[in-house]
């Protein structure tokens, strides 16, 4: 009858933690059996350093500023959409198109009802999302293209807002004035 023993020990070999537990079967021979695996985390200075400064740039914004990220990130997935569609790279178009649908849904639940302006913006957004999956379903590109025209307009007018917070143009402008 084989003996155990309750020592599990963690032996860390590629990108794999494994949770072992040893057991004695007979003559002192030991036989290993995996209890799980998870996903051994990089340590941070071996991780790719683009992602560290897009990981830092996220966690030191500013509200507005992360709203401005959330637009450009929907203007990219958008266009990724576009490049693969024409490509007839249907699973890649899909993937981009459901993540520029997901930033929109961030933005929706982002909005405060308190603000007259959240009903337009939440309206804005719906027209977009509905627009999104239609391309998506039909497989087309002319009303993505469009979607990111509007964006693109959403995304300056909310930099100029991030720019000038209390409203004022810059004064280099008001001495031209």
């Amino acid at each position: 009858m084989p003996e155990n023993t309750n020592n599990a020990k963690v032996i860390t070999n590629g990108t794999y933690s494994k949770f072992i537990k040893p057991q004695i079967i007979n003559n002192n021979q030991v036989r290993v059996d995996q209890l799980s695996q998870k996903p051994r985390e990089e340590p941070k200075e071996r991780r790719d350093p683009a992602e560290q400064y897009l990981e830092n740039s996220i966690l030191t914004a500013s509200p507005q500023e992360l709203v401005l990220m959330l637009f450009n990130g929907a203007i990219k997935f958008m266009n990724q959409y576009i490049d693969s569609a024409s490509k007839k790279e249907y699973a890649n178009a899909h993937t981009a198109i459901i993540r520029a649908q997901d930033i929109f849904i961030e933005l929706m639940s982002t909005l405060k009802p308190e603000y007259e302006i959240s009903g337009n913006l939440f309206g804005l957004y719906t027209f977009i999302l509905d627009n999104l999956e239609k391309a998506n379903f039909k497989k087309e590109t002319e009303p993505v293209s469009q979607m990111i025209e509007l964006t693109k307009d959403l995304r300056d007018t909310w930099e100029e807002i991030v720019k000038n917070p209390n409203g004022k143009p810059p004064e280099n402008q008001t001495e031209k004035q």
